[in-house]
């Protein structure tokens, strides 16, 4: 949407593989990424390894293009790095890419070293922290993480993104977490004294069978409380018909769930889970779910164990501990005082604006980057000066001088206004704050109007347009579902006119007088 408004058409290509070893962890992320992407008018592009097909639907079924490399396997059965690096430039000639997406742990400095040139932004995502990389961003999810793990891995450019909050969250999960958060409150947990519904979550492919184990175990404890388990599966998953047949015998309700639409909502439907680490993790904390984590891979030991040290979930890391941990695990989560705590740090874990933090990356002018950040009470007496100034009261269509107090209460009562009605954002340009931009629905046009202003002491240095087209990248990736925007502008202010017709609106007459609408469908 806002790289469609200013003229250009940018191209992000993933490198990414999926297949029943590796799993479906780091394409579902970059499907998150990509999503993200196409909603602000990115052009996505895969490149994958051939696999096997069935790994790739999801690409396809969204409509992203896909390019399959040819088998870059060397004759000692590894990951060849060069070749898959010149397969991966042949493909790029082709492609005007702008951004290159990278997760792969057989990728490092040297592959990225040969393609960099070739794009304008090259961005990793890792867990590892285990080889070196050159890159413009790297962006490590995981919680125990800190920058220090990778400033010695990366080249002296190279922005960090580290860290839960980076969280690469699918949107069903941001809706519903946002949801949960405005629910007067803030009751996120579906527990029943009746029943305690346990979900059981393995991943996309679970090529050990871990789902069976886990089955087999519960089994065989004798569980007082009234209790059903889900079961959720993968397409790829190659063990359902041996777990039909394990479940035939199974001492409670237990029911098999194969790729669920809505899945935040299925997900949420439990007091409990017992789940794989990774991203999946995450989206059951930005939920509030208590979770027991069954360590999967080496990669995912240091983040289920920080969020085992800071009350986050019960961590089991060593499978072949699983028959005697996780009975014990789940005696320890039938009590209801250790499930609400775990939800409650889970919760203060992950947030729902992670992809939001990482979209800020792909939003920088000559002048610096421009951000866009949520209005806070701190906000409150800069914004009065300058809704005071004077060429902000001339060209607002109430000219009266705010007092102090008037101010105040409209503020706290516009912050606690529903979040679907209203949104304010301050921008920074270099850290300094420059200017406000307010979004708000209008019911007369069932549409959402814009409005804007400019610090007096950064006026004429031409981040007006910056500054809306920014705050539009904020709130177009939280409200994907937005097509149209207007903004009313007095007759008279022909700086606003000209903002508005550079970044795309469309100029149309108002029925009041002195006011000029522009419009734009996004």
């Amino acid at each position: 949407m806002i790289f469609r408004i200013h003229g250009l058409h940018p191209v992000a290509v993933f490198r990414v593989d999926a297949s029943r070893e590796l799993g479906m962890g780091h394409l579902e992320r970059c499907l998150t990424l990509a999503r993200a992407m196409k909603a602000v008018g990115i052009d996505v592009h895969f490149i994958s390894s051939d696999c096997g097909f069935q790994y790739y639907k999801k690409i396809r079924n969204q409509s992203f293009k896909l390019s399959i490399l040819k088998s870059n396997i060397n004759n000692f059965g590894l990951f060849d790095s060069e070749d898959d690096a010149n397969q991966t430039l042949e493909i790029l000639k082709n492609i005007p890419a702008k951004i290159l997406v990278v997760d792969h742990y057989g990728i490092g400095k040297s592959w990225e070293e040969k393609i960099r040139n070739n794009v304008c932004y090259l961005i990793v995502i890792d867990d590892l922290a285990n080889r070196t990389h050159y890159c413009d961003a790297l962006i490590d999810q995981n919680v125990g993480k800190k920058n220090r793990d990778y400033e010695k891995l990366v080249n002296s450019k190279a922005k960090l993104f580290i860290g839960p909050e980076y969280a690469l969250l699918r949107n069903e999960f941001i809706d519903h977490r946002r949801k949960l958060s405005e629910a007067a409150g803030g009751v996120t947990l579906f527990d029943s004294e009746d029943e305690l519904k346990i979900l059981i979550s393995m991943g996309g492919v679970d090529s050990n069978n871990i789902t069976g184990r886990i089955v087999a175990i519960l089994s065989t404890m004798t569980i007082e409380e009234k209790v059903s388990f889900s079961v959720l599966i993968g397409q790829n998953f190659p063990y359902e018909s041996d777990l039909v047949r394990q479940l035939r015998n199974f001492p409670h309700q237990i029911t098999i769930y194969k790729e669920v639409d809505q899945i935040a909502d299925f997900v949420h439907d439990h007091c409990m889970a017992i789940g794989s680490g990774g991203i999946s993790a995450l989206e059951r904390c930005s939920l509030g779910i208590p979770s027991i984590l069954v360590v999967l891979a080496e990669n995912q030991v240091r983040g289920v164990m920080a969020m085992e040290s800071i009350g986050a979930a019960i961590a089991i890391c060593q499978l072949e501990c699983l028959d005697l941990d996780l009975p014990q695990a789940i005696v320890k989560m039938l009590n209801r005082k250790t499930r609400e705590s775990l939800r409650e740090k889970s919760m203060s874990l992950v947030d729902c604006y992670g992809i939001n933090r990482v979209m800020d990356l792909f939003w920088t002018d000559s002048a610096g980057s421009i951000i866009a950040k949520q209005f806070t009470v701190d906000d409150i007496d800069m914004v009065y000066d300058w809704s005071n100034d004077p060429l902000v009261r001339q060209n607002s269509f109430s000219q009266e001088f705010i007092s102090y107090e008037e101010h105040k209460n409209w503020i706290l009562k516009y912050l606690k206004a529903d979040n679907n009605q209203h949104r304010l954002f301050i921008l920074y340009n270099n850290n300094n704050a420059v200017g406000l931009v307010r979004l708000d629905f209008c019911s007369a046009f069932e549409e959402w109007r814009i409005s804007y202003l400019v610090a007096a002491e950064f006026r004429g240095k031409g981040l007006s347009k910056d500054i809306l087209k920014s705050a539009l990248l904020k709130f177009t990736i939280d409200r994907p579902d937005i097509t149209n925007l207007y903004a009313e502008v007095k007759y008279g202010n022909k700086a606003s006119q000209k903002t508005f017709s550079r970044i795309g609106f469309l100029k149309q007459w108002s029925d009041k007088e002195d006011v000029l609408i522009y419009r734009i469908a996004l």
